[in-house]
């Protein structure tokens, strides 16, 4: 019990010295009197600089999301400064009292935060511009739309002499149906590449292969008038 309360002395007394050795606070400046044209004149001018940096802080945001340097996250944060930015400068300019030395603080603030906003953008690599989309050429799309009818035609010819059973029609069917879906899509896409475009014949010229294997493979029924599947028309 006695070293707790020498403890708690000791302690007070050093509190009580650290604060005597405190000096005073500087008295506050006195506002800028309002019929000073000098001084209104340099506080207008700071006031100026706060509202400019407030707008150059909201541009180079802008500009960050444009370029694709800021993300959702980021830009959430930054939305929060932005409201803090704008509320200072509305301080500064409905603050009658304010001072220079005020005025000053709020300024040097706004610019730290361009500054800082400034090095985060510049330290993200820049991304390339996106490759120009090279339309698909107009044969491409001809050609897959060429494709799709051969299909159709084969098949129905399996189907008249005989050669597709109503199981293997069906599966045929919606063969056919995946092949007209992407012969349209790939007509309607406007940013269809020739890359694309390519790929989507060799799946449909890879269909009609398939398809007259399996025809081949089978022998055709006798129909009258016609001999059987007329050849078979090779793809360009």
């Amino acid at each position: 019990m006695k070293k707790f309360v020498l403890f708690a002395v000791s302690s007070m007394t050093t509190l009580t010295m650290a604060l005597a050795a405190t000096p005073a606070p500087t008295p506050a400046k006195p506002p800028v009197a309002a019929t000073d044209p000098g001084a209104r004149q340099v506080l207008l001018a700071c006031q100026t600089r706060i509202k400019n940096g407030a707008a150059d802080f909201t541009q180079a945001v802008n500009n960050g999301v444009q370029r694709g340097l800021i993300d959702p996250k980021e830009l959430a944060a930054l939305k929060t400064m932005q409201a803090e930015i704008a509320t200072m400068e509305q301080k500064a300019n409905a603050d009658t009292k304010l001072d220079m030395k005020e005025c000053d603080a709020i300024y040097t603030k706004i610019l730290d935060g361009q500054l800082a906003l400034k090095h985060a953008l510049d330290s993200k690599p820049v991304a390339a511009p996106a490759a120009p989309v090279v339309p698909a050429p107009k044969a491409c799309l001809a050609a897959l739309t060429r494709e799709a009818g051969i299909f159709k035609t084969r098949l129905d010819e399996g189907v008249k002499s005989g050669l597709v059973d109503p199981k293997e029609l069906k599966s045929l069917k919606d063969r056919h149906s995946e092949i007209v879906f992407m012969e349209q899509k790939a007509n309607a896409d406007a940013k269809m590449d020739k890359t694309e475009c390519d790929a989507i014949y060799a799946k449909i010229v890879a269909e009609n292969k398939a398809l007259n294997d399996a025809l081949a493979s089978k022998v055709a029924a006798p129909v009258v008038g016609k001999p059987g599947l007329p050849p078979v028309k090779k793809s360009p």
